[in-house]
């Protein structure tokens, strides 16, 4: 196949300890600066940025580093893949920790609502491309280092020792499913905020409502209609 490169030796062998030199420093500071402030008057506490750093971004990078090693490996074609189906998964992880990267990366200059509706089809991605590992391997976080090549079904034999990436790569995407649920409820909890901040902080006579009778009125109802019309409140404008 065009794109299918064996394994080498060398592939095997321990895997190279990372060393911290001037420039990883240097790239570390400059993501973390980039990272943590953006050109809005309101900016979000520094722990908030650390918090989704320290989750989502690594966990994305380690999913991107085991699906990219394994449609590196195994090619473009069906015949080095155990099924189609775990071919076309990794295709689906691999799209959704893009567009994760991608996201984290730039949400300070995208909008909360936008933010939002992308967590929510990540967290759809991610769910449904580790279900289908989970579903299509035999391989278990329990019986990769106690089972034989023998015990495994005849297509998955081959991969026996790749049971513990596998079982990593699925583990990751269950992680970052609930990472990108856990981002929509932020998101929720400050859109909230600031609706019903814009609305307290907007002049009474902007929007104060009028019942049939051209009598202004008060109490819940007010507040309703206060809320539906307030401008701040909307999600992609």
């Amino acid at each position: 196949a065009l794109w299918y490169y064996p394994a080498s030796k060398e592939a095997d062998g321990p895997p190279k300890r990372f060393v911290f030199t001037f420039r990883s420093v240097v790239y570390a500071l400059a993501f973390l600066f980039i990272f943590c402030f953006s050109e809005h008057t309101k900016i979000p506490p520094l722990h908030v940025y650390l918090e989704e750093l320290t989750k989502m971004f690594p966990t994305a990078v380690a999913e991107l580093g085991l699906v990219s090693y394994y449609l590196h490996k195994y090619g473009n074609t069906y015949e080095h893949y155990p099924s189609k189906e775990f071919k076309h998964v990794l295709g689906l992880l691999l799209c959704a920790v893009l567009i994760s990267l991608i996201v984290s990366l730039t949400h300070f200059w995208l909008r909360v609502g936008l933010v939002a509706f992308t967590s929510f089809i990540l967290a759809i991605f991610f769910a449904t491309g580790a279900g289908v590992i989970q579903r299509t391997t035999p391989f278990k976080g329990t019986n990769c280092g106690h089972a034989t090549e023998r015990h495994w079904p005849d297509q998955w034999q081959p991969y026996a020792g790749e049971c513990k990436n596998i079982v990593t790569m699925q583990g990751l995407g269950w992680g970052l499913g609930m990472l990108q649920l856990s981002c929509i409820s932020q998101c929720s909890s400050d859109l909230s905020s600031t609706c019903f901040q814009s609305v307290q902080d907007r002049p009474l006579e902007d929007f104060t409502p009028f019942n049939s009778l051209g009598r202004p009125c008060s109490g819940l109802p007010a507040a309703f209609a206060a809320l539906l019309s307030n401008r701040y409140c909307v999600l992609f404008s």
